[in-house]
């Protein structure tokens, strides 16, 4: 995937009721100027703008974002992309948004897949990408629709630590969970039991899966027992991500707390690159 190389709408009020109108607006509005200028000036101008300055990609393994951009040529073609689903944590200053991006070369779109980024608001009350990451798949028809948000615009003050605080430990703890069930039963049993009702699956070469029916469906055809490695959390009220590797894959967890009870809500596993030979 071109951006995975560089770097949820029925539900959505409910799933971001407790955040301020304008964070989730903020945030979708924040993935729409992403776009709108890797559109008009190119990648490395728009993701050295947007790129939080920790923000990681995946090649092998969590790269640091900036550096790995700052590096790259620029690209030849266009790419374009937009969110179809997001949302924030209860505090306001985390989120998740998703949707289709579309690789153009010479005029004409030559890839497709969807991206799955995470944002953080800062301190000045705008969102940066904390985490950029995403799959290939062939060309959706129809294509997913732009996620729209009526809700107030402009900047909202920083949340502050202490209303926001810190769930890293509560995510290490679903992880742990995860990684428990996912050793003994496989990793498909272990998304099963630990998924949102609503869970999106990423795998390269398919669409987003939705929902935990259609998840089983890919999950249970490349299962095997497994222990997940963790490398990195962060979280925040209701939401959090993680990172990480299991098996020759690399996978991001997002989760959220729902009825009291974490569950994860994005699912996105990559094969890590084949070692060059000696």
């Amino acid at each position: 995937m071109i951006r995975v190389l560089l770097v949820l709408s029925a539900l959505l009020p409910l799933a971001a009721a407790h955040a301020a109108p304008s964070d989730l607006a903020n945030m979708v509005q924040a993935e729409y100027d992403f776009a709108d200028l890797a559109k008009r000036e190119g990648y490395k101008t728009s993701f050295l703008k947007y790129l939080s300055e920790d923000s990681v990609m995946f090649e092998n393994g969590a790269v640091p974002a900036r550096q790995r951009v700052s590096a790259r040529p620029e690209m030849q073609g266009s790419l374009r992309w937009y969110p179809s689903f997001a949302v924030v944590s209860s505090a306001g200053d985390m989120g998740l948004s998703t949707g289709p991006w579309v690789y153009w070369d010479k005029g004409k779109p030559a890839a497709f897949g969807h991206f799955v980024s995470i944002w953080r608001k800062q301190p000045d009350g705008s969102w940066r990408n904390a985490l950029d990451v995403g799959v290939n798949h062939d060309e959706l028809q129809p294509a997913p629709g732009e996620l729209k948000v009526a809700a107030p615009s402009g900047h909202a003050d920083s949340t502050s630590a202490a209303a926001r605080g810190d769930r890293s430990s509560d995510i290490r703890a679903a992880e742990a969970q995860f990684a428990q069930l996912a050793q003994t039963s496989g990793y498909a049993a272990a998304t099963e039991q630990l998924a949102s009702p609503g869970v999106r699956v990423y795998r390269d070469g398919h669409p987003p899966m939705t929902g935990t029916t259609a998840a089983m469906t890919i999950l249970k055809d490349k299962d095997a027992p497994a222990a997940p490695r963790l490398d990195y959390t962060a979280g925040s009220g209701d939401f959090g991500y993680a990172y990480g590797v299991i098996a020759k894959s690399q996978f991001v967890h997002v989760w959220q707390q729902q009825n009291g009870k974490w569950q994860l809500l994005a699912d996105v596993l990559l094969p890590l690159p084949e070692p060059e030979p000696k």
